[in-house]
C-alpha cells in the first residue's frame, strides 16, 4: 500500500478523493432529508425510506413489527446521538458507513486491479483508471427512463429490478463496507488456501472471519449468499482433488464458524415462534418477485446489462480471474435464492431475499468495472469491447444519476 502514494498515482488519488468527498456530501444530504421527513411526519409524501423504523430502533423504541438483530448501524447512530439530534445522528451514521464502502472498493481495486494495470501501461493512467472503476460502481443503478414512465415489463423503476445502491435502506448500505472487505479477502483466500494453507496467511483468515461477522451484524443479506457460494466452490474442489485438500478446506471453513453462530442468533430472533404470524422460509417460483414486476427476465436484464456485456466479451476471464468467476457464481446463487425462496406472512411482500440479489449486483459491477479498466488500458487492441461496455455502463450511470435526482426531489424510491 505504500506504493499507492507514489507520484504517478497522485492524479488518480486526487480524482478519487474529490469524488469521495462529493459523494459523501450528496449521501448525507439525502439521508438527512429522509430522517427529517420521518421526524416531522412527512415521509409518506416525500423522502420515503426505511428510516421510519431505524430511528426509533436507534432511540430504543419499537417501531417495526419484527426486531432488528443486526445492531451496528443503530449502535453507531447512538454514538452520534450523544452530541446531536436523532435525525443528524442517523444521517451521520449511515453516511459514514456509505463513505467507508466507497473507500473499501477503491482499496480493494488498488490492491488487485492497479498492479495489473501497471503491468499493461505505465504512467498516470493505471491509478486514474482504478479511481474511475471505483466511481463507476457507485454511480451506477438499474436502467430506467427519465420522468414518470417505466421500461417494458416493469411496474416500478427500482422494486423488483435492483441497484447496487438502494438509497432508501440504511442497513443494506451499512453492511456494504464489511461485505466488500469480505469479498476481496475471500477471493484471495480461494487463490491460496489449497496450496499454502492457514500458517502462511493467518492475517487473511482472521481478517476475512472478522469482516464476515461485521457484515452479518450490519445486515446478513450478503452472509447467506457468500456462505452458500463459498461452500459450492470448496465442495467442488474437494471432489476434484478426491478429498486430498480436506484439511485445508476445513481450516477455511473454520473462518465461517463465528458468523454461523451470529446467524443462528439472528434466525432465532427473526423466526422464533410468536415473532411474526406465518413467518418462516418456504419455497416458491418467483412468488415475491412477481408482486413487483411483470417480467422477471426483463427485470434481470435491466439490472445487469453492463455486467452481461462484460461477461460476453470476457468469457475466458471466467477461467483466469478469481474475482470475476466468484462474482458471477455468487450472482447466480443470489438469482436462484431470490426466485425460489420466500418468507411467509408479511415477509412475502418484504421480498427480503432480494437484498442478497442486490449484493450480487454490487459485486458484478465491481468485477465488470475491473474488466473494463483493463480493456481501456489495452486500447486499441480491445477497442470493440471497450465501446460496447462503455455504452452500457453510461446507461447505468445515467440511471443512477436520474434515480438520485428523483430521490432528492422527494419522489418515492420504488
Amino acid at each position: 500500500m505504500k506504493q499507492l502514494f507514489s507520484r504517478k498515482n497522485a492524479p488518480g488519488l486526487v480524482l478519487f478523493a474529490a469524488f469521495w468527498l462529493i459523494y459523501t456530501l450528496a449521501a448525507f444530504r439525502l439521508f438527512y432529508a429522509q430522517c427529517t421527513a420521518v421526524l416531522d411526519g412527512t415521509r409518506t409524501a416525500a423522502y420515503n425510506s426505511d428510516m421510519w423504523a431505524y430511528i426509533p430502533e436507534m432511540l430504543g423504541q419499537k417501531a417495526a413489527p419484527t426486531p432488528f438483530p443486526y445492531p451496528i448501524l443503530f449502535l453507531l447512530g447512538r454514538l452520534f446521538h450523544l452530541v446531536m439530534g436523532p435525525a443528524a445522528a442517523m444521517a451521520c451514521a449511515t453516511t459514514l458507513l456509505v463513505s467507508l464502502s466507497v473507500a473499501a472498493v477503491f482499496a480493494g481495486l488498488a490492491c488487485t486491479l492497479l498492479p495489473r494495470l501497471k503491468s499493461i501501461r505505465d504512467g498516470y493512467a493505471p491509478a486514474i483508471l482504478t479511481a474511475l472503476a471505483a466511481m463507476a460502481v457507485f454511480l451506477s443503478a438499474m436502467l430506467m427512463l427519465p420522468g414518470e414512465g417505466h421500461l417494458p415489463g416493469l411496474k416500478y423503476d427500482y422494486v423488483g429490478v435492483g441497484t447496487p445502491s438502494p438509497w432508501h435502506n440504511a442497513t443494506y448500505l451499512a453492511a456494504r463496507p464489511f461485505a466488500v472487505a469480505a469479498f476481496f479477502l475471500l477471493c484471495r483466500l480461494l487463490e491460496v488456501y489449497e496450496t499454502e494453507g492457514f500458517a502462511s496467511h493467518k492475517g487473511l483468515y482472521i481478517g476475512f472471519a472478522a469482516a464476515l461477522v461485521l457484515t452479518t451484524l450490519a445486515k446478513p443479506s450478503y452472509t447467506l449468499l457468500v456462505c452458500i457460494t463459498a461452500a459450492c466452490v470448496m465442495l467442488y474442489r474437494l471432489f476434484r482433488t478426491r478429498w486430498r485438500t480436506f484439511g485445508k478446506a476445513f481450516a477455511l471453513g473454520l473462518a465461517f464458524v463465528p458468523t454461523a453462530a451470529v446467524m443462528l442468533w439472528q434466525f432465532f430472533i427473526r423466526f422464533t415462534p410468536g415473532a411474526e404470524p406465518g413467518g418462516g422460509i418456504t419455497f416458491g417460483l418467483g412468488d415475491a418477485w412477481l408482486l413487483y414486476v411483470d417480467s422477471i427476465p426483463l427485470a434481470v436484464l435491466y439490472a445487469i446489462a453492463f455486467p452481461l456485456v462484460t461477461l460476453l466479451t470476457h468469457l475466458p476471464r471466467l477461467k483466469t480471474n478469481t474475482h470475476f468467476r466468484f462474482a458471477w457464481l455468487q450472482y447466480l446463487v443470489a438469482l436462484l435464492m431470490a426466485y425460489f425462496l420466500k418468507e411467509g406472512g408479511s415477509g412475502l411482500r418484504d421480498f427480503n431475499f432480494f437484498w442478497g440479489y442486490m449484493c450480487g449486483l454490487l459485486f458484478l459491477f465491481v468485477v465488470s468495472a475491473e474488466a473494463l479498466a483493463e480493456d481501456i488500458a489495452r486500447w486499441p487492441q480491445r477497442k470493440a469491447a471497450v465501446i460496447a461496455q462503455s455504452i452500457m455502463l453510461l446507461c447505468h450511470i445515467a440511471g443512477g444519476v436520474c434515480y438520485y435526482v428523483a430521490l432528492m426531489q422527494g419522489k418515492m424510491y420504488f
